[in-house]
């Protein structure tokens, strides 16, 4: 070898640096999906579809139901105004009859105490018309007939102590009866007299109870 070619070949290897190796940066790595991260969607699709789920089983099963219970409460509601219309009614022929009742109550008291007078002037007047029948009889000098005449006024005199009159109102008719009868065949006219006295008090009381 030349020593000019040494030379150089030195100069060049003397010259020449060393190359540096030119890293590459490496790819950043990235990090793993997580278990939760890898479910969320799975999760989201679940809730979706059971969201969906849910609306269909309200719309197809509720919903009609809602509706008729919409339909039925409606019903009820139409059916309530009905009865309370009904009540109001009621209550209105309620109170018409209560009146009426009242007005009713008060007749059939004014009827009993016109009926209950009835029977008194009834009995007052039948006792009237035996003592008539009794006078009668001895003017014509019939004692046997007399005799029956008082049997029936002391009946009516009995007959009207049992009813609602007061008993000074007919006080000392006993007494008449009982003279009359003691008098009948002895002394007719004191007789005669008596039952005149039970007449006229016959007549007074009639009097008395028509005020």
């Amino acid at each position: 070898m030349e020593p000019n070619q040494e030379v150089q070949s030195e100069d060049i290897h003397a010259v020449e640096e060393p190359k540096q190796e030119v890293i590459t940066p490496m790819e950043e790595v990235k990090p793993g999906k997580t278990f939760g991260a890898k479910v969320l969607p799975w999760l989201i699709v679940a809730l979706v579809f059971f969201i969906g789920g849910m609306a269909l089983i309200f719309f197809t099963l509720y919903q009609p139901k809602i509706s008729t219970l919409k339909a039925d409460l409606k019903a009820s509601e139409a059916q309530l105004t009905s009865v309370t219309d009904k009540l109001a009614v009621a209550e209105t022929d309620l109170a018409l009859a209560e009146t009426n009742l009242e007005t009713s109550d008060a007749t059939l008291v004014d009827l009993t105490d016109q009926l209950i007078a009835a029977d008194l002037f009834g009995s007052i007047y039948k006792f009237q018309a035996d003592v008539n029948a009794a006078r009668v009889a001895l003017l014509k000098l019939d004692p046997a007939s007399s005799l029956q005449a008082l049997n029936f006024i002391k009946t009516d005199l009995a007959e009207l102590e049992l009813k609602e009159l007061d008993p000074d109102a007919i006080a000392g008719f006993k007494a008449r009866i009982a003279e009359a009868e003691a008098n009948l065949e002895n002394d007719p006219a004191k007789s005669l007299a008596a039952l005149d006295t039970l007449y006229n008090n016959l007549v007074f009381l009639i009097s008395n109870i028509q005020k």
